[in-house]
């Protein structure tokens, strides 16, 4: 499936101000200073999350496999050539390493330093930094990948702020790629994995249902989902033109068994009915991530 903003929001300004908000968890706000260098903000919940996760991991079974593929393939589908990518939120370098395999400069930008430190040892140039103000210059870059820090900014002012600076450190005609999790996604995962039997799961599901997120103080509280049609909105409210969502996984994921390898017959199913999908409406809705697909102007 593929939806398409043709007009652009209002907002074209910049940021400039060193003094931002920063939300800290359910602990309120504080006004931190911004210098412009790496690791200037922590913000520790989410760096602890991570620590205790191994997005490779994830990435190399199940409907992860699926996720990694569909999404190289898309990206591949849009990028030009030799391009410089900056790859915020980029973990150990995941898709840095296929990018610069294909050619590609990257530079990874990640919250979390023992992800920065293993990125490096594979060679990448990485650096810890914090998608909301990213250490580079204006119009320094051909595509900026925003991977995973949509869905980790609860605050519609964060994900402002996180686009806003993509937007500012690609040059005119640059190409912008987010990552979204559907909002139905965490629903038919409780579904798949039987705790949705659970009252205080489904206390947390109903939250999320509603406001997009968890504030009830059980879960993690670490993750933002996204409606597709306030996705695409908030995309080309940034500024970003011709704004299209694609489909990651399809609507057969949640079929995958999630600890299976490459070589299970439902992961290539489950693509082939993905590629099928992204050209009808269900596409974008019926995936558990979606990507969306930007120019900078």
């Amino acid at each position: 499936m593929i939806l398409r903003a043709e007009v652009c929001g209002p907002a074209r300004e910049r940021l400039c101000s060193t003094v931002r908000w920063i939300r800290l968890g359910v602990s309120g706000f504080v006004s931190a200073t911004l210098m412009r260098m790496a690791g200037s903000i922590e913000p520790a919940g989410l760096v602890e999350y991570y620590r205790s996760r191994d997005e490779s991991l994830r990435l190399s079974r199940g409907e992860g496999l699926v996720e990694f593929e569909r999404t190289q393939h898309l990206i591949r589908q849009m990028i030009p050539p030799t391009s410089r990518v900056v790859d915020v939120g980029g973990g150990d370098g995941v898709h840095a390493r296929w990018l610069v395999a294909d050619g590609h400069e990257v530079v990874t930008v990640d919250l979390v330093p023992e992800h920065i430190e293993r990125a490096r040892r594979s060679g990448l140039s990485a650096q810890v930094g914090d998608a909301r103000s990213l250490p580079f210059i204006d119009s320094s870059f051909d595509v900026a990948l925003l991977l995973g820090p949509l869905y980790h900014l609860r605050d519609a002012g964060d994900r402002r702020m996180a686009l806003s600076e993509a937007k500012r450190v690609l040059r005119p005609g640059g190409l912008f790629v987010g990552a979204a999790i559907n909002r139905t996604a965490v629903l038919v995962d409780a579904l798949r994995k039987g705790s949705i039997a659970d009252p205080g799961v489904c206390a947390v599901l109903e939250r999320i249902a509603l406001i997009g997120h968890d504030d009830t103080g059980t879960g993690s509280g670490a993750m933002y989902f996204h409606r597709s049609e306030d996705f695409l909105a908030e995309v080309a409210g940034a500024g970003f033109t011709d704004v299209r969502l694609r489909g990651v996984e399809g609507p057969a994921w949640a079929l995958i068994p999630p600890d299976c390898t490459a070589d299970h017959p439902l992961v290539e199913q489950a693509r082939f009915v993905a590629e099928l999908t992204d050209e009808i409406d269900s596409g974008a809705a019926s995936s558990s991530h979606v990507l969306a697909f930007g120019t900078a102007d």
